[in-house]
């Protein structure tokens, strides 16, 4: 918990907050206390020191003393070391605008060093500053940080004599890619909305270059002032990174730099000294005299240059710019919560969902089973672990205290449910079934005794039931309530027998009256959910090969007792996943299984009549579907769980409760090892450690995919391709699990609408859980294929922690583009052309990310030739597919131009490409074609195109299906300038009949020619040019537009992709 000791209060204003975290190092805080109390304007500052459960008397002894100062609090945090959320703690509670970021180890030797501080890091166009660091040697420790792609980041000019900057000629403040928070001045209002500190990820290390990087994100600069000069006894407070003990946090720390900033650090190197962009900067300041503002709206223009990509000076773009850079702080804000947000509206729409459930159901109307479904809404989220937990005495114990739970649940559901049924007996009305002559399914319920869970049973039908069916009920001699609640129902077949022939044979009585061609079997203690049969039908109706399906069955307490089950080779059974929340992933996709449960199976009523219905040799229950399933398996035919199929289940009401269950299923293992002993032995051994292997009826290769997230196809940038890879995937004889590395948190129905219901999906894992995850999966999957060179990175550096991480899998590495030739044009862009030397550098670094693959996917024959060519030589192509379809409108039916792409991320090659099109082609457009208008679809919150607000720039966003949009247009654009890989955008743009004007860089992509399959342009007049001739000459218009859809037969074949994806598992 934190606390605040007692202080003294001010009543002025502060001119500054300076924070001060300490624990113990007395002989630092000391000095440092009374440095800063002893400098100018002491008085009109506020100090904040946060005592992180300081031990050693004379430090709390000096805290006590310092509370009773006026401009002095102490709060405490008694919690583990955290510098980051330490910070943030106190920031939120300063009383100044202006926050000043102390260590405890800093002495101030220069009075004035805060008023000159302050000057700077007030002004709008300034991010942070900060100052330089000395060494007590006097030598410097900092003078800003410069980015290094190896070590994330290095301070300049580290071991030069104090007065080293003035002999450069450098007085004046001067912009760096960041400054430590060793010493950092900045708005209270800024950091806060940036969200503070990164406490999650950066908890240590790192954070406050993080910080500025961010700031440098939102065009707001951050400068080191040379004229302010302090002492830094460095990191006295904090043991070494390289200490065991801080190893591995270290580590993840690098980690998610190197992920995070890997476009800023790609390329970026720096040993010693002042990197020349800074000096020549710094320089050129100092000759101009220039003010501090000036200094910082310089260096923002240099940010705006860096991240757009973009050289030009026109005055449109500098506008642009300008308006947009104010309202980059609000925009990019919300942007940095996106994560956040779609996992917390992930997790209200399950709480939604779930509780909609239990509103619209009968149990809410019996009113108590709000509180009884409670844990429902919000079930156990511990994610089930791949190896069962061995059986202790801590297990055990709690195992009986959820038997008791539940028997407690039970209890109380018999009390509500009993009224409801007494209530219904002694009024008039009745259960009113639907009559039909041709039913699709027939319902079977057996009862015996438990009226009032029957009723309950009923109604769930009446309410849910979404399928053409017939009900046949056979009562089993039933002395409760039963024969007046049959009397009750109307258009239900009801066979009534004289004594308890149990479940088995009732259900062979049942089958003869069948009528439906389907026959589901469900308990008359279960309840069924919206869309239970409807889901449950579709998958059995179209696929000949399924023999049967079974539900997502949950128990009363909300967790799961069964999602497909496991039969061992001894013969006994498990439900997998029993006692887990039936919403974690584990759950959510459809598989075969050995069998599944009888309290709902679904089979076709030949197939029944086939194999004589139930064998009577499990007379008078259980084990009778585990048989029926398996010898639906020896005839050829699929077990399929299917999880959007959901029941509530009482368990053991029929059978004499659990201990008489306990002892018929004892009896009936023993018939099912002799009756199917050849099964058997091909089965699994009774072990939790074989969970995993035996959920799923098959012994097809277990594949891994990782790649950034859900492969939505409408967001582009390459996520079309790992959409249509993962469904090839699913068709081949493969189990495919899918784990989203990037953005883990989505809608379940939002992935199943994109993916194939047979794919697991790890959600709500992501970068934090990937090394635990397959520790857990060791030696389960045969291969693994990792998508994206960051991805890649990190699964290298998972493996770094661990060589034996994966077993005997097979690593592939799908590139799906080569971004080292993009970063190169880039810098090219930018004016800082790479010499021969680090071109080849940066290209085999980023190659060297696949060494430990043992093959490798490039997405063109050009990007497979760089692989081959640094010997990589099984290198496969697997380009894009996508098939002809060509929209009906004609040349003259059509106007206007199209662009497509996603417009998030400043600099990327799709803001650049629109930037450069709208500043240097499009005004020449306008003047050859009057009236002409652009549509621009995509997710474009891009803060530099905020301010584009021309009518006949039409910035439609994200759409779901743009078929409208490219069968109106006549000419669509991409005006890319740097890239990497295949541009799926021009595919797709001539599959729908849509002609294309791209650069040079995109046709040598595509390996297509100008003027035969598009047109091509460089330069704004080029360009502007070829758009120009392309819009008005309708036959080369059809030309074009002829040639393009005949190179989609050639380059995306189907079937090309099919095989050449199928031959990297062989």
């Amino acid at each position: 918990m934190e606390s605040t000791m007692q202080s003294g209060q001010q009543s002025a204003v502060p001119i500054c907050s300076l924070i001060i975290p300490t624990k113990d190092k007395l002989n630092f805080l000391k000095p440092c206390i009374e440095s800063v109390l002893a400098s100018d304007d002491s008085d009109s500052i506020e100090i904040i020191i946060v005592d992180n459960g300081s031990v050693e008397v004379e430090t709390q002894q000096y805290l006590q003393s310092l509370s009773v100062m006026l401009n002095v609090r102490v709060l405490s945090w008694n919690k583990p070391f955290n510098f980051s959320a330490i910070n943030n703690f106190a920031a939120e509670q300063c009383r100044s605008e202006t926050l000043c970021f102390l260590n405890n180890d800093i002495e101030i030797k220069d009075p004035q060093w805060l008023r000159k501080l302050l000057t700077v890091a007030e002004l709008d166009e300034v991010g942070a500053v900060g100052c330089t660091l000395l060494y007590p040697d006097s030598s410097i420790q900092h003078a800003g940080i410069a980015l290094d792609e190896k070590t994330i980041a290095q301070h300049i000019a580290v071991g030069e004599a104090s007065g080293f900057l003035a002999e450069q000629g450098i007085t004046l403040p001067y912009p760096v890619d960041a400054v430590t928070a060793a010493c950092l001045v900045m708005r209270k209002a800024l950091f806060l909305r940036l969200g503070g500190f990164n406490e999650d990820q950066l908890a240590v290390a790192f954070n406050d270059v993080d910080l500025c990087l961010r700031l440098a994100d939102k065009g707001l600069p951050v400068l080191s002032h040379p004229g302010v000069e302090l002492i830094h006894h460095e990191s006295v407070s904090r043991q070494s990174d390289e200490l065991p003990a801080n190893r591995k946090r270290a580590l993840k720390e690098h980690a998610f730099m190197q992920f995070r900033w890997r476009i800023r650090l790609m390329g970026r190197r720096f040993s010693s000294g002042i990197p020349d962009l800074i000096r020549d900067a710094a320089l050129v300041n100092e000759k101009a005299s220039t003010p501090d503002v000036e200094i910082a709206r310089k260096a923002a223009d240099r940010l705006y240059l860096q991240d757009s990509a973009s050289r030009s000076s026109s005055k449109e773009m500098r506008n642009m710019y300008s308006t947009a850079a104010a309202l980059s702080e609000t925009q990019d804000y919300f942007r940095n919560l996106q994560s956040d947000y779609k996992s917390l509206e992930a997790h209200a729409e399950r709480l939604q969902h779930a509780h909609a459930l239990i509103e619209n159901s009968i149990f809410w109307r019996m009113t108590y089973l709000l509180r009884l479904l409670k844990n429902a809404i919000t079930p156990d989220s511990k994610k089930q672990e791949a190896v069962s937990e061995p059986l202790t005495i801590e297990n055990s114990e709690h195992a009986t205290r959820k038997v008791e739970g539940q028997q407690l649940e039970k209890q109380k559901l018999d009390s509500s449910a009993k009224a409801a049924l007494d209530k219904f007996l002694t009024s008039a009305e009745q259960l009113q079934f639907s009559k039909t002559e041709t039913p699709r399914i027939s319902i079977v319920l057996v009862f015996y005794q438990q009226a009032h869970l029957s009723y309950l049973c009923l109604q769930s039908l009446l309410e849910f039931a979404d399928v053409s069916y017939e009900l046949i009920i056979v009562d089993n001699n039933s002395t409760d309530e039963t024969p007046r609640l049959l009397h009750k129902i109307s258009n239900a077949t009801i066979i009534r027998n004289t004594e308890n022939l149990g479940f088995v044979k009732a259900v062979n009585q049942a089958g003869e009256a069948a009528a439906g061609e389907y026959i589901l079997l469900l308990n008359n203690d279960a309840l069924i959910e919206i869309n239970t049969l409807s889901n449950a039908l579709q998958v059995i109706d179209k696929d000949e090969t399924v023999g049967a399906v079974g539900a997502k069955i949950k128990l009363l307490d909300g967790s799961t007792q069964e999602a497909g089950s496991i039969i061992w080779n001894d013969g006994a059974c498990l439900g997998y996943g029993r006692g887990k929340s039936p919403d974690d992933y584990e759950y959510m996709f459809q598989r075969d299984v050995d069998y599944c449960s009888g309290a709902f199976l679904l089979f076709r009523r030949s197939s029944f009549e086939a194999l004589g219905g139930f064998d009577l040799d499990y007379a008078p229950a259980y084990y009778e579907e585990s048989d029926f399933c398996i010898r639906l398996q020896k005839l050829g035919l699929r077990i399929v769980y299917v999880p959007t199929s959901q029941i509530t289940h009482y368990e053991f009401a029929s059978s004499g409760g659990r201990e008489g269950a306990q002892k018929l299923q004892a009896e009936h293992q023993q018939v099912l090892c002799a009756k199917h002993a050849d099964f058997l032995a091909e089965r699994f051994t009774n072990d939790g450690s074989n969970v995993l292997r035996a959920r799923t009826r098959n012994n097809f290769p277990n594949i891994l995919v990782i790649d950034d997230r859900v492969p939505y196809p409408s967001l582009g940038a390459g996520y079309p391709r790992c959409s249509n890879l993962l469904f090839e995937l699913s068709k081949m004889d493969l189990n495919i699990s899918f784990y989203p590395l990037l953005i883990p948190e989505e809608k379940w129905d939002d992935v199943y609408k994109t993916l194939p219901n047979t794919i697991e999906v790890i959600l709500e894992s992501g970068h934090d859980e990937l090394q635990s995850f397959l520790e857990a999966r060791k030696d389960f999957y045969q291969h693994v294929v990792v998508s994206r060179v960051h991805n890649m990175e990190f699964f290298n550096h998972c493996l770094s922690l661990d060589p034996d991480l994966l077993g005997d899998a097979k690593i592939i590495y799908d590139a799906e583009a080569v971004s080292a030739p993009r970063e190169i044009l880039r810098m090219e862009f930018l004016g800082e052309a790479m010499s021969n030397e680090d071109q080849a550098e940066l290209i085999d670094k980023e190659l060297q990310q696949s060494k430990l693959a043992e093959k490798i996917v490039a997405v063109s024959n050009n990007e497979a030739e760089i692989f081959k060519g640094h010997g990589y030589s099984d290198t496969i192509v697997l380009g894009h597919t996508i098939a002809s379809n060509p929209g009906s409108n004609t040349f003259i039916q059509r106007s206007g131009l199209l662009f497509v792409g996603a417009l998030r991320d400043e600099g990327s090659p799709n803001v650049d490409s629109l930037l450069w099109f709208l500043i240097n082609v499009f005004p020449i457009l306008e003047q050859a074609i009057p009236g002409i208008k652009l549509n621009v679809v995509g997710d474009n919150s891009a803060p530099s195109l905020a301010t584009i607000g021309k009518d006949n720039i039409n910035f439609t966003g994200r759409l779901d299906s743009i078929e409208e949009m490219y069968n109106a247009s006549r000419v669509f654009i991409a005006p890319t300038r740097f890239a990497a890989g295949i541009p799926h955008k021009i595919h797709e743009a001539a599959a729908k009949g849509l002609p294309s004007v791209t650069t040079t860089l995109l046709a040598q992509q595509l390996g297509w020619q100008d003027g035969k399959e598009l047109l091509v342009g460089d330069t704004p007049e080029a360009y502007a040019a070829q758009c120009i001739k392309l819009y008005q000459e309708e036959a080369l218009w059809q030309d074009i537009r002829d040639a393009g859809l005949t190179a989609i037969t050639e380059d995306c074949s189907q079937e090309t992709f099919r095989k050449n994806l199928a031959g990297l598992f062989t």
